[in-house]
């Protein structure tokens, strides 16, 4: 799993929707922080009281803002997503837009596969400091 081999103490995992999070923070052995959106709560467990309500009030660059208020200038923001779910509308994709105007264009780790409807997308975004400095293999 691309999030064990490369995160690190700092950095976080964002699940958005937060239904991604339970089954995949069972795969999980990295020191990174892990939240869901929007709640920035634990995401091993769904919080259902008042699911749609809270979704659809739900601000993404209200999170974004909150989520890179909290990441020192060296950490990675790791987003476990995918589109469609319902009553998150277009929340999802906000987050991906606030997070790459504020930090650049992420790196794709890990595309979604096309005959599994629920893949998700993993995305690396990188400081602006950790972006401009070269990687190797």
């Amino acid at each position: 799993m691309a999030v064990n081999r490369h995160a690190a103490a700092g950095d976080t995992v964002v699940f958005c929707p937060d239904q991604l999070g339970p089954p995949v923070t069972r795969l999980l052995h990295t020191p990174a922080g892990r939240l869901a959106y929007p709640t920035a709560q634990d995401p091993a467990v769904v919080d259902w009281v008042d699911y749609e309500r809270r979704n659809k009030s739900a601000s993404a660059g209200a999170f974004a803002t909150r989520l890179l208020a909290r990441t020192s200038g060296q950490a990675r923001i790791w987003l476990v997503t995918h589109d469609g779910y319902r009553t998150y509308g277009h929340q999802c994709a906000d987050l991906r837009h606030a997070l790459a105007d504020a930090l650049g264009p992420p790196r794709v780790q890990v595309s979604p596969l096309p005959r599994i409807p629920e893949s998700a997308t993993l995305l690396e975004y990188r400081s602006r400091v950790l972006a401009r400095t070269p990687t190797t293999g």
